[in-house]
Order: C-alpha cells, then structure tokens, then sequence
C-alpha cells in the first residue's frame, strides 16, 4: 500500500483549507480544515483516500462509506457534512470534528 500523501497546511480541498494533520490508518489520511469561503467559520475532519487507492476497490468501498455516512445520525458517528474529489481526483469527505483523542 502506498504512504499517505501529505496535504501541506492551506491546500484547499474543496471549500475547506486544510489547517493540520489528525491522523492517518490504512485507506487514508485525516486533516483539520476549515471553511474556505469565510461566509460562516466551520472546522470539519476532511479524511482524504490514500494515493494510488482512488481507483480501486478501497475507492468503491469508500463511496460506499460516504454513502452510508449521509444516511446516518447518531450522536456517537461522526455526522457527514461534505464529499468530493480532490484536485488529482481522490474521493474526501468532510466530517463533524469530534473533540478528544
């Protein structure tokens, strides 16, 4: 499996800005961002698919979780706000943050 590709801080992904790293496991990597538009502040967890898994099974299988995650509200499932592709055409979403470790 390829290593995470690091998004530097102020890459835009989608309408959000990536402000820092949360963390990373085996099919991506998760940023903090921030609205970019300025209309209204809004942090999100922004998880990116890793590089060289966008076309893949892992890809399909992370639709597949976008899809679910839009379907679901409960207080201990991180709520879907946003989803999309990256500039080089990997699938994100954008997630509530959750405070804690």
């Amino acid at each position: 499996m390829p290593p995470p590709r690091s998004v530097d801080p102020g890459t835009v992904i989608g309408g959000y800005v990536v402000e820092g790293l949360l963390g990373h496991g085996g099919m991506g990597t998760v940023y903090l961002a921030e609205r970019a538009d300025e209309a209204f502040d809004k942090h999100v967890a922004v998880k990116i698919i890793r590089t060289g898994l966008a076309d893949s099974r892992f890809a399909r299988r992370f639709l597949q979780e976008r899809q679910i995650l839009a379907q679901l509200e409960h207080p201990n499932i991180a709520r879907l706000i946003d989803g999309g592709s990256t500039d080089d055409g990997r699938p994100y979403l954008g997630l509530a943050t959750v405070e804690g470790e």
